[in-house]
Parts: structure tokens; sequence; C-alpha cells
């Protein structure tokens, strides 16, 4: 499992999900999305179902938090739901608590895409590349079908340390 955190100028979303949908929607970069709604729409031509996935668990949290408060919000995410195939424990960054979870390495490794500064910031086990080829996933199954992504030059990898 890897740590991916979604950053524009309105909100910092946060999840854990596998490696290969990591690389999909570092992938979904290509169109140059300028939000999270965006990043997630453009990666379901690579991750088919990822934008339901993230927004299903972000509701989740937001019930939560809304209905039991910070508190249980915050146990929702240290016991993240291990049935949710695509994405576990998605939650939008509310207080200081929910900040230092969405940028921690400590246990997974950590992607951060900030769509506003246009920077991928890796933890050093993970390998990403500005250019590659993705084999599509239905939402149920990986095709065989390949799709060519190149970020723009915009787009720059920063390792984290």
């Amino acid at each position: 499992m890897i740590r991916v955190t979604l950053q524009d100028p309105q909100q910092t979303i946060s999840f854990l999900t596998a490696e290969d949908i990591a690389h999909r929607l570092l992938a979904g970069c290509s169109a140059n999305p300028g939000t999270v709604g965006e990043l997630l729409l453009a990666t379901e031509i690579f991750q088919q179902g990822i934008s339901t996935a993230v927004m299903s668990q972000l509701m989740t949290f937001d019930k939560t938090l809304q209905r039991h408060g910070p508190a249980r919000a915050h146990q929702f995410l240290a016991n993240p739901d291990q049935s949710h195939e695509k994405v576990r424990g998605a939650f939008q960054v509310v207080d200081a608590h929910t900040a230092a979870l969405a940028v921690a390495a400590e246990d997974h490794p950590l992607l951060i895409l900030d769509l506003t500064e246009r920077t991928i910031h890796v933890s050093g086990e993970l390998q990403v590349r500005s250019t590659g080829e993705i084999l599509a996933h239905t939402g149920d199954e990986l095709t065989d079908r390949s799709i060519t992504y190149v970020l723009s030059q915009e787009w720059t990898i920063q390792a984290l340390s």
C-alpha cells in the first residue's frame, strides 16, 4: 500500500491505495488537472471507478467527522476499512492531525501530487517517471490495453527527504 496525497488550491485529500493505482493517478496528471476532481476524472481512462472509490471513502470520513467529531474521525483513520479494494481510509485534511498524516511516510511509501505547484513528491523507495505506459484497469480486472502518458514540462518530480 502507498499513501497518496492530492493537493489543489482548495483542498488536500489523502488515502491508501495499491502501487499500480498510485501510478495510474500519476499518469492522470498528464491531463494537467487543476483540481482533485479533475485529476480523478482524468485518471478514469487508466483506472475505471477511481473517482467513485475515493468519493465514497471521503463521504464516509465526512459523515464520521460531522456525526462524531474529530476524535472519532482520527480513530477511523487509525483503522482504515480493509474491505475496500481500491482506496482505504480516504480523508480530507481538516486539522493538524490529518495534515500530519497526509504527509507521513513512516508506515507506507508516500506520493504527493501537488496540482497547484505541478510538483510530484515521492518517498525514496517509490520510483516514478514523467513518461511511461500504463495498463488500463476496468475496475474489475487489468486489461492488455497499454496507454502512454507524458507529463508536461511544467511538472517536476522531487524526492522527499
